[in-house]
């Protein structure tokens, strides 16, 4: 069975972002396990639930992250979380409704949605604050030691 797999490629270079992308991989391999193990109703309901909150507060910390740094696209990349989660609550629904959801298409969408979203989107993150930081002015305090 395929899962996904964290490459440090991924880290954005911010902390608390990527440990929330790590977990939500981990988190998302739980579910690919739990519907290839075909477990029960009950257990499948509990993983997603888990995937769906926690993707609810990465998502809302990342935002908040987005604000404080005053990240441009902060708009558009709020619309893609939420195109996000209408999709999570879809497959949850399929799930509850107990409609045939295979181990590979979960794959995919989580693929797609994890990887494809952190690569795309979450880099150009990083990609600000490093131009941020190469645009900031060298403030150089008390001069040259010989200059009276």
């Amino acid at each position: 069975m395929k899962k996904l797999e964290w490459s440090d490629k991924l880290n954005l270079g911010v902390k608390q972002i990527d440990d929330q992308h790590q977990k939500l991989v981990g988190l998302a391999n739980n579910l690919i396990s739990a519907i290839h193990t075909k477990e029960t109703e009950e257990v499948l309901k509990k993983v997603f639930k888990e995937l769906r909150e926690y993707t609810v507060f990465h998502f809302r910390a990342e935002e908040l992250y987005m604000k404080e740094i005053g990240f441009p696209e902060q708009g558009a990349h709020a619309m893609k979380h939420n195109e996000l989660k209408e999709q999570v609550k879809w497959y949850q629904r399929e799930i509850y409704q107990k409609n045939e959801v295979t181990p590979n298409e979960v794959l995919e969408f989580l693929r797609n949605w994890l990887v494809k979203h952190i690569i795309y989107m979450d880099m150009e993150i990083a990609n600000y604050l490093k131009e941020k930081k190469r645009s900031k002015p060298v403030s150089i305090k008390g001069g040259h030691p010989n200059q009276k």
